[in-house]
């Protein structure tokens, strides 16, 4: 596999252009604060595994590793409705699916989770869907790490 700049900046730039202010204010999906959520994000070594740990010491949070559960979620929705891939297909997406996509993340990734503690999803390139993130999830936290 080798790596294509062009084609991964077009991608960056198609993500842009679909998570734009008219998006979130199109979708304006009600706060949840009963299942709070945190993601840890940034490039590979950059310090997301230390975080996790770190912060998955306190007993209010659980660590779930690099959770693949939103990637998932994502496609089978996508895929479901026949849309082409991710963000493209994000656009051709109703409010009441995108708040679907949300339920499905949270019910999976808070399964074996007492009511009340804060998941923690530190699937590095999760920053990818940061803006999809903050329309599913609207009270989830986010951690972004970077390396100098």
């Amino acid at each position: 596999m080798s790596y294509n700049a062009s084609s991964n900046e077009k991608y960056i730039n198609s993500i842009i252009k679909t998570f734009r202010e008219d998006f979130f204010i199109r979708h304006n999906i009600p706060r949840d604060k009963t299942t709070p959520c945190l993601f840890i994000v940034g490039m590979p070594r950059s310090g997301t595994t230390l975080t996790e740990r770190i912060l998955s010491m306190h007993p209010r949070i659980a660590g779930k590793g690099e959770s693949t559960v939103l990637d998932e979620t994502i496609n089978q929705t996508l895929n479901k409705k026949n849309l082409p891939p991710y963000p493209a297909g994000m656009e051709k997406l109703s409010t009441s699916d995108l708040a679907s996509i949300g339920k499905q993340y949270i019910d999976a990734i808070r399964e074996k989770t007492e009511p009340g503690i804060m998941t923690a999803d530190k699937m590095p390139h999760n920053f990818l869907h940061i803006g999809l993130i903050k329309t599913v999830i609207p009270d989830a936290k986010i951690i972004h790490c970077t390396r100098d």
